[in-house]
């Protein structure tokens, strides 16, 4: 636009072949000439356009922030009094009931001199800021319930953190999970899945008049955002009454496709600059807040705890040193005699792991089972305990010390047993070792069942398929339904060592000799934990328990302590099926 008029043709004829929509303008802001582009880009016939003055014209421009443009200080304006020697931006033209995008650019027909007139060019972009624009939904809105994305909650946050440095505000975070959701999805079918969560989106989207902002950062998880100048304990109360709020909401029933589905909702909450200061941080704690929720249940609530933290970080040094155990040699497996309460004779024995920490000592399995299963170390803990146990097995019955027909039993957690590898690498650990599927029997906790009966059943079909026998252990502290504990392919119930430990209690003695005909008419071996003292294998006996094993018989062995155990049971007590 800088070249001399005589160096281009500027002929109605030559305009008429631009594609960009194109006017030549006098000094006085008159238009003098009009090529079809801009005809077509205005809507109007060329007649309106030539004559009419750009410094009162019959079109409209607006900035990308939706203000309007001046024409009187507009940019052909700007270019004719002589302020600017080039405009050149992109702008919103509204001409009549059409709205487009375009590329404005204005300049004088000779450099530096606007005597001769200004030329004006209009290049249609509709489609290159629509594509912007629809990159921008698609990166800060969700697809699905046209809510904030994770990443606009994200800088949203981070905006209002900002803030608070300066003005001492607040900013809550509730991070709302729907509880089972899942089962929705695997029941029923994405497409049901998909119009509940719109129908949790619509629930949520009043509460933006109030100043909160709502997201989908998850499948079944939503954000909340808000901002607050109230003291402390004022704004805490405020979150929790939000967050029942949302549950209640949530909990109204769902009619879809002739469905009425109940839901609820855990949510955990997190309070900026307290809890973090930064954003992504601060979106951590509510999260590690909702973990704790959900452990305590369905429709729960918590706010962030930083001894919950401290916990976490603990866990991640015992992981760390744990990982690092094998190769030092401080983890060991014990074996717990298990006897036959009407023959006295070995019935197999329980496996436990030991960990001799060599700077802390001995560490707790209550201490450091729950690290590894919230670290996923838990993993490599029951491969070193099943293959141990299987080596130590193989051995044994190469000496002869250990009878063919009796089992060693393994804890498995619910973590581990819930890991989609898990049967393919206890096959692997059998066969590798050649033993009897048979010989092993896993011990699982009654919360496993309760957790997600469906794949738990399944699994235990699967196992029993194999001939590995099951044992529910500390049965009677849990959940267990008789309504599916007689479906599921379980061999024994241990019962817990409380129930065990003081039969001067009638209830505990009742409840005992409850779980010992429930485990013989379900045709389950019942087994007692904790036996002390010759009063309680007594009481046991009269009440039909097959098998005991605590510190009456023997405590957990070390390895060599074991099998000295088994060489002195004799050959007789070793003799028999199991």
């Amino acid at each position: 636009m800088h070249a001399r008029s005589a160096d281009i043709n500027l002929s109605p004829s030559s305009l008429a072949v631009l594609t960009e929509g194109v006017a030549l303008i006098a000094p006085n802001g008159a238009i003098t000439s009009a090529n079809p582009a801009l005809c077509g880009l205005l809507d109007m016939p060329v007649e309106r356009i030539v004559g009419a003055n750009v410094l009162d014209p019959p079109w409209h421009l607006e900035t990308r922030a939706n203000e309007p443009i001046s024409a009187a200080e507009g940019p052909v304006a700007h270019v004719l009094s002589g302020a600017g020697s080039l405009v050149d931006e992109t702008v919103l033209l509204r001409s009549g009931r059409r709205a487009t995008w375009v590329r404005m650019r204005v300049g004088p027909i000779e450099p530096d001199n606007t005597e001769s007139g200004v030329i004006f060019a209009l290049g249609d972009l509709t489609s290159v800021v629509d594509a912007e624009q629809n990159l921008h939904r698609l990166m800060f809105t969700d697809a699905l319930t046209a809510l904030a994305s994770r990443d606009q909650i994200i800088r949203r946050v981070a905006e209002l953190l900002i803030d608070c440095q300066t003005t001492a505000c607040r900013v809550g975070v509730l991070h709302v999970d729907i509880d089972g959701f899942r089962a929705i999805n695997d029941s029923f079918g994405p497409s049901i899945g998909d119009a509940v969560l719109v129908e949790v989106a619509e629930r949520l989207r009043d509460l933006t008049d109030r100043r909160v902002e709502v997201g989908r950062v998850g499948v079944d998880e939503f954000l909340l955002v808000v901002r607050g100048d109230d003291p402390a304990l004022a704004f805490d109360t405020r979150m929790r009454r939000l967050a029942e709020e949302v549950q209640r909401r949530i909990a109204v029933p769902y009619a879809t496709n002739s469905l009425e589905l109940h839901l609820t909702a855990s949510v955990g909450a997190a309070r900026g600059p307290d809890d973090a200061d930064a954003a992504v941080e601060l979106l951590a704690a509510a999260d590690r807040a909702l973990q704790t929720s959900r452990r305590r249940g369905r429709n729960q609530f918590r706010f962030h705890d930083v001894t919950v933290d401290i916990r976490n970080r603990q866990h991640l040094h015992l992981d760390r040193d744990l990982r690092l155990a094998t190769a030092r040699h401080e983890l060991d497996v014990y074996y717990q005699p298990i006897i036959d309460l009407r023959s006295g004779e070995l019935a197999g024995a329980e496996a436990l792991l030991r960990w001799h920490h060599n700077e802390r000592g001995p560490v707790s399995p209550a201490e450091f089972i729950p690290a590894a299963e919230a670290t996923g170390a838990i993993g490599a803990i029951s491969d070193f305990v099943l293959n141990t146990v299987a080596t130590d097995m193989t051995e044994w019955d190469r000496d002869g010390i250990f009878p063919t027909k009796r089992r060693i039993s393994v804890n498995i957690s619910a973590a581990e047993f819930n890991r989609r590898d898990f049967l393919e690498r206890l096959a692997s650990v059998l066969d590798n070792a050649r033993l009897d599927p048979e010989r092993i029997e896993l011990e699982i906790t009654e919360s496993l069942l309760v957790d997600d009966l469906r794949m738990a059943a399944d699994r235990l079909r699967q196992l029993d398929r194999q001939g590995v026998h099951v044992s529910l252990d500390d049965f009677g502290t849990g959940y267990s339904s008789l309504s599916y504990l007689h479906q599921l392919p379980l061999h024994t119930l241990k019962i817990d060592r409380r129930f065990v430990g003081d039969f001067s209690d009638d209830r505990s003695g009742t409840i005992t000799r409850t779980i010992v005909a429930l485990a013989h008419n379900l045709g389950v071996v019942a087994v007692a934990e904790g036996l002390e003292h010759e009063r309680q294998r007594r009481f046991l006996d009269s009440c039909g328990c097959d098998l005991a094993q605590g510190f009456l018989f023997a405590p957990p062995l070390p390895k060599s302590a074991f099998e000295s155990f088994l060489r002195s049971s004799g050959t007789t007590a070793l003799t028999g099926t199991a």
